[in-house]
């Protein structure tokens, strides 16, 4: 809830002076009377907000905010007057009518009072919201007011659903979260949560550059809570901090004991909240446990998500540039779900990406749509020099195809899934599958030509970008074949039915041109090392005329014919240019 201005109230009065309603004792003493009244549709109880108010005061001035306030609680008034009905205020920008629930009447309100503010100037982000709870004969008007109250805040979070009507699910949620609040604080104190570590890989060679710890709870009776239910519920209501403390904490005390037992052990990542940055002083804590536990920064890395950042720069740049300078790994975690620019990348201190693990799950259908985006998202890492990490990694196809993009770490069920620590110590004693030169990225240095054909180093667009229109070609006796053939090149020669045109490509030219395409290629065999060029014209289907440039390189002799590279330019436009110049 948003807070105004203090509201101004006559001695003994019951109404507000601000907006002429009653205020909370006295309408919850008048309510019941009005809810036991004769009305020709069901009473409902109607909880109004008004989206950041306290902004609005900011922005505006608080003689403004006095004013809306006021010709909103006269509107209200006027709609209990007509319906003998019940208006109340409650402080702040917090309103209350019970009138009968008729819908085209609550619309007809909650227009009207956007339009008040729109009257103001006030933006869309102003805009009311409704929380209605529809009596059932028996309510109380105190659990009537939870429930509007309950459909209000549910209504915030959509801000397409500015009206929203209680329902039992509502309730239902409640309690769960309720439960679910309960029960955390329980099982912390009863060793039910604990980590599992999933280990984090290079790519090429499956070693274990690192692990991440992943908090679990496993109830007393074996139940396993999963994260995605507990972890929001935690977050949304301010407790996340004691799950990633208790967490951050019971880490470090596993790293000390393996290195107590005489291993070599990892960098751990932990997972660190928006609301820990507000909570308590972060750096603070992580410097005191690794004092704690005689550890190193380099035993831990941080975790930070991508949407953190975007809504809280000031306060965790600051955080996580203190944290670097005390020597800690910090990422950006989830990083593609959709805030990140490369401006903001920029500006921002970090250490490693990690790629969120919906970028390599692309639906089918959405496949050239989904390479484009993940390769736009890497390019904007690879062009700031950060190492990166994909997480989800689940098939062959996804490693190579990230590899080839240059990303060189993943972590996903591909390689490792999570594990208890037990586990995962029995994995990281033999040393042998440790990486311990930690995360580092491709830089631009001299490499060999033939690097090249690495499908680790580029992708197949990045070749195919590098390399223009190339196709093998066979020659025997005085037949001339295409036998591969990349895309640029269908696209250069303009044919869909290319696949027509692969055999004897010498009868595809004009008469006089087809003894340049052989002398072409005996050149190239008699210089390998410079091959020949020259310009080849070509008959398309329709009767015209293309000309390219082509450029040859002699392969050597295979299944009794000589094989050749060739690349070729369409130069047909050019050529024509130049005549009508000329």
């Amino acid at each position: 809830m948003d807070t105004g201005s203090p509201d101004m109230l006559a001695p003994n009065s019951d109404h507000s002076t601000r907006t002429r309603l009653l205020r909370e004792k006295p309408f919850y003493e008048q309510a019941p009377g009005v809810l036991e009244t004769e009305a020709a549709a069901p009473w409902c109880l109607i909880a109004i907000d008004l989206d950041h108010f306290k902004l609005f005061n900011e922005w505006y001035g608080r003689e403004e905010g006095d004013r809306i306030l006021s010709e909103i609680g006269a509107r209200i008034a006027e709609e209990a007057e007509a319906t003998n009905g019940l208006g109340g205020y409650f402080g702040s920008d917090d309103f209350r009518l019970i009138t009968p629930h008729v819908r085209q009447k609550v619309n007809e309100l909650f227009g009207d009072i956007s339009d008040l503010m729109a009257s103001h100037g006030a933006d869309a982000g102003f805009m009311p919201v409704f929380g209605i709870s529809v009596t059932h004969g028996s309510t109380s008007i105190h659990d009537l007011n939870d429930q509007a109250v309950m459909a209000s805040n549910n209504a915030k979070s959509d801000f397409r659903k500015r009206i929203c009507l209680f329902r039992p699910q509502m309730h239902d949620q409640e309690e769960k979260e309720y439960r679910i609040l309960s029960g955390f604080m329980h099982g912390l104190e009863n060793g039910e949560i604990y980590f599992q570590l999933q280990p984090q890989c290079k790519a090429s060679t499956g070693k274990i550059v690192g692990a991440e710890a992943l908090a679990r709870w496993r109830k007393a009776d074996g139940t396993l809570i999963p994260p995605n239910e507990f972890v929001p519920v935690l977050e949304q209501h301010g407790f996340i901090t004691r799950l990633d403390s208790f967490i951050w904490e019971e880490v470090c005390a596993w790293i000390r004991s393996w290195i107590d037992r005489g291993h070599a052990t990892v960098p751990i990542s932990v997972n660190v909240s928006q609301v820990d940055f507000y909570v308590i002083d972060v750096v603070a804590c992580f410097e005191e446990l690794i004092r704690k536990y005689r550890l190193t920064p380099q035993h831990l890395k941080i975790e930070v998500t991508e949407s953190a950042y975007v809504s809280s720069t000031a306060l965790i740049v600051d955080a996580t540039s203190r944290l670097r300078k005390k020597g800690f790994l910090v990422f950006m975690d989830d990083f593609g779900s959709g805030y990140s620019s490369l401006n903001t990348l920029r500006s921002l201190d970090l250490d490693v990406i990690k790629l969120d693990a919906k970028l390599i799950n692309i639906e089918k259908g959405e496949e050239r749509k989904g390479v484009h985006i993940l390769e736009s998202v890497i390019n904007m890492a690879k062009s700031l020099s950060m190492p990166m990490i994909s997480e989800g990694v689940e098939t062959n196809v996804q490693s190579e195809f990230l590899q080839g993009q240059g990303c060189l770490y993943v972590q996903g069920f591909l390689y490792y899934h999570p594990m208890d620590v037990a586990q995962f110590e029995e994995i990281i004693a033999d040393e042998q599958i440790i990486d311990d030169d930690g995360f580092v990225v491709e830089r631009a240095e001299h490499f060999k030509t033939s690097d090249l054909l690495d499908k680790h180093v580029y992708s197949e667009s990045m070749m195919n970008a590098i390399l223009g229109a190339v196709a093998l070609f066979s020659w025997h006796d005085d037949d001339v074949d295409i036998i591969r053939f990349n895309d640029v090149f269908q696209d250069t020669i303009n044919s869909d039915s290319i696949f027509d045109h692969l055999q004897e490509i010498q009868k595809l030219m004009p008469p006089d041109e087809a003894p340049k395409l052989l002398a072409l290629m005996k050149a190239a065999q008699q210089d390998q090392l410079h091959g020949s060029s020259g310009l080849l014209r070509f008959s398309r289907l329709d009767g015209s005329i293309s000309s390219f440039l082509c450029h040859f390189y002699y392969l050597g002799e295979r299944d009794d014919s000589e094989r050749f590279y060739g690349s070729i330019r369409d130069i047909t436009d050019i050529l024509a240019e130049y005549g009508a110049q000329a």
